[in-house]
């Protein structure tokens, strides 16, 4: 899902409104699915392909090129596949992170990772365009831009061609005055999954929490009793955690010094003390989670042996996973604690867990890894419902 951010640091997040924004330049953005094939996303996981690799994936998504072939006379198409151990990385980007111009479209598919583009447009002003997986951009021949790689390092698009000439930059004299942090918000972001697990019913209302690290010993979470399809970078609450005495507190911003924070808080904070590598932890509400968590009156509930567990990282054939089960309290800090020391001697298999008639938690090192998470979690907690009324 794109991420427009203006010279004001104001932040859109819907399609509707950043192709408004966009629309004095005559930059085209569209969603394209990847699909669920497992092959393909297996390959999409790797940070390295080989050239034949490439090819399978090319393949798995030239429905996509064959319309533009089609409707706009595209004729080549390549992959391009970036991160922090391709050599001469910094060199290489250092030849776009600068202002310049194409003759021809500069068309991305982006198939995995993120990447920045800035632009400005013609009344001078400047904006930049966070582009992640499934997020298709069509930037039209002169249109003034850069572009870098987030603090993630890596990317996978799909560049498309008319011809491979009119691709060479032509740099200008403008001066980029977005400043580039060094290491980039995960608000919006977090916005943005917001907004989209609004629509999915997975976070209606206020219901719901999201949280991500700032460092290693603080976090953003999404402020209490805000509405998930209209949070904005004010609707979130610093947190610090004090890892000695496992405790946590806010450390509101002026912005928002009278928002409190979500009142699961703490068990994200829970989470991060447990698992030194998440970087991100997700709680959700739907409507399946909460029946799945009623199937058993255990503490774990066994996940069926399907396909779809790859994306949790489980490879093995007919796994025998369980997932972890834990008590509604009134008292959320009662929730944390029992994660915390059951967790702190037995780790779980997957990492996520449900409280009953409650919700999903998911815990990750990366913003994309978590919502991936999400999904295919709620596509097998959607396969266990479905499974269960066919037993009648």
């Amino acid at each position: 899902m794109p991420i427009l951010r203006l010279e004001d640091d104001t932040i859109y997040t819907q399609v509707s409104d950043i192709q408004q924004e966009l629309d004095p330049l005559n930059i085209q953005i569209n969603s394209w699915p990847i699909g669920s094939d497992t092959k393909l996303n297996a390959l999409l996981a790797e940070d390295m392909l080989s050239s034949e690799e490439k090819a399978t994936v090319l393949k798995g998504l030239d429905k996509y090129f064959q319309e533009l072939a089609k409707t706009a006379g595209y004729k080549e198409r390549d992959l391009i596949v970036l991160h922090s151990s391709v050599p001469n990385l910094d060199a290489m980007l250092s030849k776009f992170d600068k202002t310049h111009t194409h003759a021809d479209p500069e068309v991305r598919y982006i198939i995995a990772g993120e990447g920045i583009f800035g632009f400005v447009r013609p009344d001078g002003s400047q904006v930049e365009l966070t582009v992640q997986p499934e997020d298709y951009i069509n930037v039209p021949s002169g249109v003034e831009h850069w572009f870098y790689l987030t603090s993630s390092r890596q990317i996978k698009a799909i560049r498309y061609f008319t011809t491979t000439e009119g691709w060479v930059p032509d740099y200008t004299d403008t001066q980029i005055r977005l400043s580039r942090p060094s290491v980039i918000d995960p608000r919006p972001t977090l916005i943005a999954a917001a907004h989209q697990f609004y629509q999915k019913g997975w976070m209606v209302g206020t219901a719901g929490n999201l949280s991500a690290r700032i460092s290693n010993n603080s976090f953003w979470i999404t402020a209490s009793g805000c509405l998930k399809n209209k949070l904005s970078a004010d609707d979130f609450v610093s947190i610090s955690l004090d890892r000695d005495k496992g405790e946590f507190y806010s450390n509101p911003t002026q912005s928002n010094s009278k928002k409190r924070p979500s009142a699961e808080t703490s068990i994200h904070a829970a989470i991060y003390n447990l698992f030194p590598d998440a970087q991100v932890c997700y709680h959700v509400h739907s409507i399946e989670n909460n029946l799945v968590s009623r199937f058993t009156k255990n503490d774990t509930v066994p996940l069926p042996p399907l396909e779809m567990l790859k994306g949790l990282g489980v490879w093995e054939k007919n796994p025998r996973l369980a997932m972890p089960i834990f008590a509604n309290h009134l008292e959320v800090s009662r929730i944390a604690d029992e994660i915390y020391t059951r967790f702190k001697d037995t780790k779980p298999q997957i990492p996520a867990l449900l409280i009953r008639d409650h919700g999903v938690t998911v815990w990750a090192d990366s913003l994309e890894i978590a919502n991936n998470y999400i999904e295919v979690l709620e596509y097998i907690f959607r396969y266990m419902v479905a499974s269960q009324k066919l037993k009648g």
